[in-house]
């Protein structure tokens, strides 16, 4: 579990345009087409990590999570930027596909860990495109170690992040 006063220990301020060009790994989860589908880029600069994450959100569906959830403020998070809402009730991967594309001619994504679960197609084209990704299956055994080592980074302050509202959210959880 993440302490919270030790994550927000780690926030700080930065600018993407500060990290074009350096080499970063990524993680995308797909979920389902209309669940929150998430993007973090991870650059390792000196002996930390700072993240850059993305996430992508129905905007049909936001109402219906902000009632499922009140202290999730899901439209105030995308009206500041902090998720992308993207139009009608399900999330169409071509616009995943592009914005990917568009990072990666910002940054230098070396590797794209990707949960194979409902990845299939994209997977298939971001590879046709040109990108190295690499399926990773969620589960206990895949996901002990590195969740060790992200615990062990976050309480030795390596893991930097933007202090964003919604990626705090999802790490208290």
């Amino acid at each position: 579990m993440i302490q919270m006063h030790v994550w927000q220990r780690n926030a700080r301020q930065y600018e993407p345009k500060e990290l074009e060009g350096k080499d970063c790994w990524a993680g995308l989860d797909l979920s389902t087409t209309s669940d929150v589908k998430a993007l973090v880029l991870a650059f390792p600069i000196d002996k930390e990590i700072r993240l850059l994450p993305f996430f992508f959100v129905p905007r049909e569906n936001m109402p219906a999570r902000q009632k499922k959830n009140p202290l999730a403020n899901y439209p105030e998070w995308a009206a500041r930027g902090h998720l992308i809402a993207t139009e009608g009730n399900v999330i169409d991967y071509a616009n995943i596909r592009k914005f990917i594309n568009d990072l990666a001619e910002r940054y230098n994504i070396r590797k794209i860990a990707v949960d194979r679960r409902n990845a299939t197609q994209l997977t298939t084209q971001l590879d046709g495109d040109g990108l190295n990704l690499e399926p990773f299956v969620q589960g206990y055994k895949s996901m002990s170690a590195p969740t060790k080592e992200l615990l062990k980074r976050i309480t030795a302050g390596q893991l930097i992040h933007p202090d964003i509202p919604f990626l705090n959210w999802m790490a208290g959880n």
